[in-house]
């Protein structure tokens, strides 16, 4: 069985949770389609290569949460700027937003990973709903840095930092 916040749980699980569900409500309200979800892993797949991290964890057990693929994948007309998950493509963003989190996971540094790439999924959460809500995905990224911090991938210290940028401990 896939452990909660991991890749194939979310691949399994996001059509019924209620937190996805919440998260769908807003984005829906926003014109936003959710009718073809992806998950995303956090950090971002590509992270891992080159980092001690590679290998230790199978891709579906590694940390992720779903995203509307609208949101996840670049789509033509944003010019590769903002309006989708800075991690993912190929686009000038992609490639500066995934250096940035290689190298602190090749820096041994999963944590700063983690909290580099919720800068931008507050960024989407900001994009998608006008400015009204940085928090909007909070709520489904909380089960991925529950998972590093049981995997131990980031201390204790630094998972109850990672709850604080997601809100604090509710």
């Amino acid at each position: 069985m896939a452990n909660p916040g991991s890749y194939t749980w979310w691949r399994d699980n996001y059509l019924t949770d209620p937190g996805f569900q919440a998260v769908c409500t807003v984005l829906a309200s926003n014109g936003v389609d959710c009718t073809q979800v992806e998950v995303d892993h956090f950090p971002p797949n590509a992270s891992y290569t080159g980092s001690a991290y590679d290998g230790m964890l199978p891709y579906g057990a590694r940390p992720a949460f779903p995203l509307p693929k609208y949101i996840h994948r670049f789509h033509s007309g944003g010019g590769g700027m903002g309006g989708h998950a800075s991690t993912t493509g190929s686009t000038s963003v992609s490639a500066f937003w995934t250096g940035e989190v290689r190298a602190r996971m090749q820096a041994g540094d999963y944590w700063g990973a983690m909290k580099y790439d919720i800068i931008d999924k507050k960024n989407l959460a900001l994009f998608y709903t006008n400015g009204s809500n940085r928090n909007l995905f909070d709520g489904i990224l909380r089960p991925a840095v529950e998972l590093a911090r049981a995997l131990g991938l980031v201390s204790d210290t630094q998972y109850y930092d990672l709850l604080m940028d997601l809100g604090g401990f509710v």
